[in-house]
């Protein structure tokens, strides 16, 4: 059993870049190092809105994962981010820009998605579930998931102490791709102190 848990809770394994790969792992991670610094360093120097660093925050960290992490748990000896990571990748750029471009109208229209919100924060929460399964383990990455069914099938669940109102998908997205979810104060925490 301990066997089984252990085997569920291993992260997928990584992938040893190399070339111009490996050159811009580097890059982006020097740059999240240097805009965590620039963010915790003296306020005379300023800092960035939160709009800014927590989407460029999630950006790299996301890209990171998908580049370093394999998909699947079968180890193979290509160095080569396969075309369906580069995917994910643009996915997370497109999806963490479009948060950084448009904090102000977001924030303002909070409760009020546009449609272009309802796109990018459902791409947003998918890829959410996909880095912590990569990351941290299919345990997680199910946990993940069993939240956000509870989120939406929370009516039908057995016990009636927990059982809930159904959500709509769009207010699940609006929530989670907010600053009261995803985007909210535990990621500050984590990008200022952790």
């Amino acid at each position: 059993m301990l066997g089984l848990i252990k085997a569920f809770a291993q992260s997928t394994p990584r992938r040893e870049t190399r070339g111009w790969i490996h050159a811009l792992f580097l890059a982006m991670a020097l740059a999240l190092v240097a805009m965590v610094f620039y963010n915790a360093g003296p306020s005379f120097l300023g800092n960035m809105s939160a709009g800014v660093s927590r989407g460029v925050f999630l950006m790299i960290i996301y890209s990171l994962v998908f580049i370093k992490y394999r998909a699947g748990y079968k180890s193979s000896e290509s160095h080569a981010v396969p075309w369906y990571d580069w995917i994910l990748v643009l996915g997370t750029c497109a999806s963490f820009m479009y948060w950084i471009v448009d904090f102000d109208q977001i924030v303002g229209r909070a409760g009020d998605p546009s449609v272009q919100h309802i796109i990018f924060g459902s791409i947003v929460l998918f890829l959410s579930i996909e880095v912590r399964r990569r990351a941290l383990g299919v345990l997680l990455g199910g946990v993940g998931l069993l939240v956000l069914l509870y989120g939406f099938f929370g009516d039908r669940f057995p016990i009636d102490l927990f059982s809930h109102q159904a959500l709509a998908w769009t207010s699940v997205v609006t929530y989670a791709f907010s600053l009261s979810g995803i985007m909210g104060w535990i990621l500050n925490i984590i990008m200022m102190y952790v």
